[in-house]
């Protein structure tokens, strides 16, 4: 297993992960999963690859990885930019969450100016690989001078909670049904 800056060659993979590790509602439909794909995956692969890691196996495969917008303010502009007007195409309820992903963060931005998304492939899951990922990450991000990173997590999740506050996280704001939360770098 080896960590690694994700390529442009590895987005189609990454957006399989996306997918595949991603809640049964998010993927139910066509719709959905392009939704679910403006949301979580295509700013990053797109305007960001070089703050994204990906684990990959022996054959140098992606297995999962670690996407990131080291800049908030970055990211507003990109994403209402790209993202939020792909996501009105779709119907107006992934507009609204477009939304809600970009105003949701700008409050906690001064402080924590970076937002990540990171997901590995179930069989790779519980054997350290996220934390390495994430040490990776936190590894680059501070050494561009960044000094803050956040993400919401589903407050159901409850591996992905225990897991965040393992590496530093402490809660920042409780949302209906997720979390944000935060790291100081």
């Amino acid at each position: 297993m080896n960590i690694r800056k994700m390529l442009k060659s590895d987005i189609p993979k990454a957006e399989y992960i996306c997918l595949a590790t991603a809640d049964a509602k998010l993927k139910c439909d066509e719709e959905q999963k392009q939704t679910t794909l403006l949301l979580y995956s295509k700013y990053y692969t797109r305007a960001a690859l070089d703050s994204c890691f990906v684990l990959t196996d022996e054959n140098d495969c992606a297995v999962g990885y670690i996407l990131c917008a080291p800049s908030y303010k970055k990211y507003k502009k990109e994403f209402c930019k790209n993202e939020l007007k792909e996501l009105a195409k779709i119907n107006p309820r992934a507009f609204f969450n477009g939304i809600s992903c970009v105003l949701g963060n700008m409050p906690y931005a001064k402080d924590y100016p970076a937002h990540m998304h990171i997901d590995i492939l179930p069989e790779f899951q519980a054997k350290g690989y996220g934390g390495i990922l994430l040490t990776s990450l936190c590894e680059y991000l501070k050494s561009n001078g960044i000094t803050g990173l956040m993400l919401i997590v589903d407050s159901k999740n409850f591996n992905a909670v225990k897991f965040y506050k393992k590496h530093g996280f402490k809660e920042i704001k409780a949302l209906a049904g997720g979390i944000i939360m935060g790291v100081k770098l």
